[in-house]
């Protein structure tokens, strides 16, 4: 017994082979063009980065939340405030739903667009025709013909069961003049509903490159949040430690000015004993009023760096902050800074670089796409009628593939794609920049801190040499065996010394801030969206109905 194979089912077996084929050849052509159209590059996107930095860091991994070294609770809870209710932040925010929304759109393109149609037309039309005066028997002669006319017209519609796709009624009414003017009015009515489609075959991968770069877009405006949320906790942290160095020089202040006033009633007994001149006492009186006009100065100073804060926080200038308590004398250790190659992933700046070049690559990509043939599919299925209650009856159809190749357009594409191609070198040259950009961060905060601690080391030395020189020249001058301008100096030189110290070491903590906002991190992925600002019910009605 011999089997056979019926030829209709070798032949639907054949053909659906040969589609299987025609799809994966499709997608293939698709990817590999993708790939042939990007832009090729000599060498790493990154180009050549150093092994190491140059100046040796900590063995300590800081914790991802680098601020919490500080141990303020307070400085924890305003850093917290600032990263849901910062106003900047906030526009990052909506930047990114801008992206998302726009890369949206181009996936868009994906699909086929489906609409419906519907179309409603009415026409009345007047027209005044001039006949000569007829006879009766040529009149009786054309009544006749047009009831025959209009007799068999009827019968022909019902027996073919449907309507005209339009409705036309004409109606006529002649003059009683002697002139036989005729007066025709043709009304016209037209109804049709239909759905119309059209999708283009991305043959070439056109379309696809275009939502890849929509997506390295949202990637980029997603880092570039991230980047404003760690630029944010490295400036909410700074104007505290600057507010707290203010309040810490106020306290000084006062000390100082307490310690003037107990030198000035020293050297006014001195001389109610005719012990010394009045030269002494007023130039003590000026070291006073010198410490007393840069008091209301700190004030000011530290009022404007809260009211920056609050700013920082979305709040109104003014408003009461907990800023607590902190000696800024003290210091976290040293954070491990690991290897240059490490920026790739922990700063986000750099990686909304590279997702800006990859954007760019794929708009190169599209543009070239663009230069070759597009297939188009075009579909339309329509109802016409003339009478409304008849409007499903009659229908058509039409479906269309249109070929589309550019033949002439000035150089258009070529330009679009010799501008992307610029637009990858520029931002190729970012990205790199970035890098390198970052790497000096990193070198100059490390360098920074260890020649700061030789400087900060130096100056509680010299502080110390100073209050030697005071404790002398105080104790000389009580014995007479100087004047009082030696303990003058040295009192001057003290307190400058001591200010200064307070300062320094306020320098010291912004640079391990910067090394801090250097390094990077990823605990910016992980931060929430603020609730929006505005609120819209007919999006959400939309939303809900689609």
């Amino acid at each position: 017994m011999t089997n056979s194979q019926n030829p209709n089912q070798s032949n639907r077996h054949s053909k659906g082979k040969q589609k299987h084929i025609a799809c994966l050849l499709a997608a293939f052509v698709m990817s590999s063009g993708c790939t042939a159209f990007l832009p090729k590059r000599h060498g790493p996107d990154e180009g050549q980065l150093p092994a190491q930095f140059t100046t040796q860091c900590g063995k300590t991994k800081p914790p991802d939340r680098w601020w919490t070294c500080f141990k303020s609770d307070e400085l924890n809870t305003l850093v917290n405030d600032a990263l849901a209710n910062n106003l900047t932040l906030r526009q990052a925010w909506a930047r990114l739903e801008q992206a998302r929304a726009t890369a949206a759109q181009v996936e868009a393109s994906l699909y086929p667009d489906l609409s419906l149609e519907s179309n409603t037309s009415y026409e009345r039309q007047k027209t005044t025709q001039r006949n000569e005066r007829q006879s009766l028997r040529t009149s009786m002669a054309q009544t006749a013909m047009s009831t025959t006319a209009t007799t068999l017209t009827n019968q022909i519609t019902s027996q073919l069961g449907g309507s005209n796709s339009t409705a036309t009624s004409t109606k006529a009414s002649t003059n009683s003049e002697s002139t036989g003017n005729i007066r025709l009015a043709s009304d016209t009515k037209a109804y049709s509903l239909g759905v119309a489609a059209s999708y283009e075959i991305d043959l070439w991968g056109r379309i696809w490159s275009e939502r890849q770069s929509a997506n390295f877009e949202l990637n980029a405006s997603s880092e570039d949040l991230q980047t404003t949320a760690m630029s944010l906790a490295a400036e909410v942290t700074s104007r505290w430690l600057n507010v707290i160095e203010r309040q810490s020089q106020l306290r000084v202040l006062q000390e100082q000015l307490e310690t003037n006033r107990t030198y000035l009633e020293l050297v006014e007994l001195r001389f109610n004993k005719s012990m010394v001149s009045a030269l002494d006492v007023y130039q003590q009186r000026q070291a006073v009023e010198s410490i007393e006009k840069q008091i209301p100065l700190m004030k000011a100073q530290k009022a404007i760096l809260q009211n920056e804060l609050a700013l920082l926080l979305g709040k109104p200038p003014r408003t009461e902050l907990n800023m607590g308590q902190y000696d800024i004398s003290k210091i976290p250790p040293l954070p491990y800074a690991g290897i240059p190659a490490d920026i790739l992933l922990n700063r986000p700046d750099v990686r909304a670089a590279y997702a800006k070049l990859k954007s760019a690559d794929y708009s190169v990509a599209a543009a070239r796409a663009d230069l070759l043939p597009a297939i188009r599919l075009t579909g339309r299925a329509a109802f016409n009628s003339g009478e409304l209650e008849f409007l499903v009856d009659d229908w058509l159809a039409n479906i269309a593939a249109n070929l589309t190749a550019p033949l002439f357009d000035g150089s258009r594409r070529k330009a679009e794609v010799a501008r992307s191609l610029a637009v990858v070198e520029e931002r190729l040259a970012g990205y790199r920049l970035a890098i390198l950009t970052a790497i000096k961060e990193i070198e100059d905060a490390l360098l920074q801190e260890q020649q700061h601690h030789e400087y900060l080391a130096a100056l509680e030395r010299q502080l110390d040499s100073a209050n030697s020189a005071l404790r002398e020249a105080t104790a000389r001058y009580r014995k007479g065996r100087n004047d009082y301008l030696p303990v003058l100096t040295a009192l001057q030189t003290t307190h400058q010394l001591s200010r200064d110290l307070i300062e320094a070491q306020r320098e010291l903590l912004i640079y391990r801030i910067n090394l801090y906002r250097a390094l990077g991190g990823t605990w910016t992925s992980e931060i929430e969206p603020s609730p929006r600002l505005s609120t819209d019910d007919g999006q959400k009605n939309t939303e809900t109905q689609s």
